[in-house]
């Protein structure tokens, strides 16, 4: 896969996204307020108490977490 073209394949089942949670580089997550939405973790860190607003971010936008540590990349 070339980095650089735009594509992203996940070939694992995404988990449901978790609040307080450690979520490693890689990770997928498809939150059940957004259902058919993937994002993946593209800085590791620990969730919010909190879970952010899904909705906003267009596939390839980065979402930050605000008190949490995670970075998430809208992939689908």
């Amino acid at each position: 896969m070339n980095p650089d073209n735009g594509m992203h394949l996940c070939f694992v089942a995404p988990k449901a996204y978790a609040a307080s949670t450690a979520y490693a580089e890689g990770d997928y997550v498809m939150p059940a307020a957004v259902p058919g939405k993937v994002f993946e973790c593209t800085t590791a860190g620990t969730s919010h108490t909190a879970a952010p607003s899904w909705a906003t971010p267009n596939v390839g936008a980065t979402l930050a977490e605000g008190a949490g540590t995670c970075v998430w990349t809208r992939r689908v």
